[in-house]
């Protein structure tokens, strides 16, 4: 089942987070470390709300409908499909060549490298809960989370800041990637959620638990990195975990692994670096596992 959570009427109050460091990056040829740059939109207003549709599986096509073409590609062991959202896809008021413009874009049109990094590492690592449910901040693509889904978890929610991204580019996945084997095989329910983490865990995820939290590329600067921190320590369920993907450091916005692995955490959870890799073309990246007792 897919539910998109969008147009919604209730307020969902303060953001209890602070707000993260401008961050844009104006480059026809995105490097692989993004530098900040000034926020044009230093005020935005939060986006976090809901949409009243439920979709079913066979309703997959119209979910594919909003995007581009499908393409396979091969990630690990396996191969995904993932939409073309080039030219299909805009967020208003940013421009085609930015990564990131914080708290207006984040990034989500872009399929970053942690998030096939943390794809392959859950096709070949981890025990899991069996039906586990899964929350996936700053999705995009929403890879890790498909990868989920096939796997047969339970309850997949993306969360991505964009309402754009969700609607042109996750949820066309979702479809993509499910729709061939619906009617064999019975899949966990996947929700689209849109906006600020600190809207969405004081409103539409207060009170919910997760056993497994995905993210990649979700650490770029400290604030980012606090913020992930923070939705990982209200929402990760006692036995379960949250994998991080992202690079070790990024340079001169202060995130990163490394900074992730020696950030203190409340009593009941640890840290553990659970995989390194090196390409030769970019930083180090890595993928960090926080635990909850």
């Amino acid at each position: 089942m897919f539910k998109f959570n969008f147009d919604g009427d209730a307020d969902p109050g303060p953001d209890p987070s602070p707000d993260p460091d401008p961050n844009p990056n104006p480059n026809p040829n995105p490097d692989p470390n993004p530098s900040p740059n000034p926020n044009p939109n230093p005020d935005p207003k939060p986006n976090t709300d809901l949409l009243p549709a439920s979709w079913q599986p066979q309703d997959y096509d119209r979910a594919l409908g909003l995007a581009g073409d499908a393409v396979a590609v091969t990630v690990g062991e396996a191969s995904y499909a993932k939409v073309n959202a080039d030219g299909r896809t805009r967020i208003e008021g940013v421009a085609e060549n930015y990564d990131v413009v914080t708290g207006v874009y984040e990034g989500g049109l872009r399929l970053w490298e942690a998030s096939l990094d943390l794809v392959i590492y859950l096709q070949q690592a981890p025990t899991l809960r069996p039906e586990p449910t899964v929350l996936e901040l700053g999705c995009g693509h929403g890879l890790p989370g498909i990868h989920m889904l096939l796997s047969g978890a339970d309850d997949v929610v993306f969360s991505d800041y964009n309402r754009e991204v969700l609607e042109g580019v996750t949820a066309p996945n979702v479809a993509a990637n499910l729709r061939a084997q619906a009617q064999q095989r019975r899949f966990g329910a996947a929700t689209f959620l849109a906006g600020d983490w600190g809207h969405a865990s004081s409103g539409l995820l207060a009170g919910r638990g997760f056993d497994v939290i995905l993210a990649a590329e979700t650490i770029y600067t400290v604030e980012t990195l606090e913020a992930s921190l923070r939705m990982i320590t209200t929402h990760l369920n006692p036995g379960g975990v949250a994998y991080v993907a992202g690079k070790r450091y990024y340079f001169g916005t202060g995130g990163g692994t490394g900074q992730l692995i020696r950030t203190p955490l409340p009593p009941g959870f640890r840290v553990e670096h659970v995989k390194e890799v090196k390409d030769g073309k970019s930083n180090i990246r890595d993928i960090v596992a926080v635990w909850r007792d």
